[in-house]
């Protein structure tokens, strides 16, 4: 939902001000996810990774406003964003109390952008009810709601490099920030990467990355039949194995 309002919605990209409409084309076309309080910071603060990886945490931008953003201290660089492009962080749906852009009051922040986000999402579902967001937005819904070319969060280098090797090396692509459920649905735990089917898809157990364990979270994913790695280079040697590359040849 989030990034269907995105592109429907008049979002504006804090790198350019350019509205990120479902017309955009080329290169414009391909939006990333932004975590507007890094990942890195809010584990520093001591925040759980359910709430480092929340919904409310994410926006989408161009490439190019993604990267010369990184991870800047949201205090910093939202104070920027909007002397630049006035108008561009409501467009996003960030509440502009800059009490909220603070770290300690992280949760906070959350609070207030969960119910813009709803207010919004219930004003286009409203809208298309009543006929009137059909004149007001042209969607391409094949861009928007296929899922095969939302973006997903890669934030960090190791990974995205670990990614890189799995697609080279004929592996099938893991699950960024996947959410493990109970079998009623509920969601135990968020990890950094995961696959959920196994790396051998029906032949091995269920495999994860988690780079900020922690004793409950080990609980359970060895409950949910998952064996999961604490680093990237542990897990890569384990995905090694798996296409017959011995330690001498790494």
């Amino acid at each position: 939902m989030l990034y269907l309002l995105t592109r429907v919605c008049g979002a504006l990209d804090w790198g350019s001000g350019v509205p990120l409409s479902a017309n955009m084309l080329g290169k414009l076309n391909a939006l990333q996810v932004h975590y507007i309080f890094p990942k890195a910071l809010l584990y520093e603060y001591g925040y759980q990774m359910a709430e480092v990886n929340a919904i409310a945490n994410f926006c989408f931008l161009t490439q190019g406003a993604n990267l010369a953003i990184s991870a800047s201290k949201p205090e910093a660089y939202l104070k920027e964003v909007e002397a630049r492009y006035p108008g561009a962080l409501a467009s996003q749906w960030v509440p502009l109390d800059r009490e909220l852009w603070q770290p300690e009051n992280y949760r906070e922040f959350l609070a207030e952008r969960r119910r813009l986000l709803a207010a919004a999402a219930n004003r286009f579902l409203d809208e298309l009810l009543s006929g009137s967001a059909a004149a007001s937005v042209a969607v391409n819904y094949s861009t928007v709601l296929n899922p095969t070319t939302a973006p997903v969060p890669v934030e960090d280098d190791e990974i995205r490099d670990l990614i890189e090797w799995v697609k080279l090396n004929g592996l099938p692509r893991p699950e960024l920030d996947f959410k493990v459920c109970s079998p009623t649905g509920e969601v135990l735990t968020v990890v950094d990467l995961a696959w959920p089917a196994g790396v051998q898809e029906g032949y091995s157990q269920p495999v994860a990355l988690v780079l900020q364990e922690d004793k409950e979270q080990n609980k359970i994913l060895n409950q949910a039949g998952y064996r999961f790695f604490t680093s990237v280079k542990d897990l890569r040697a384990y995905l090694e194995t798996l296409v017959g590359i011995s330690a001498s040849e790494r």
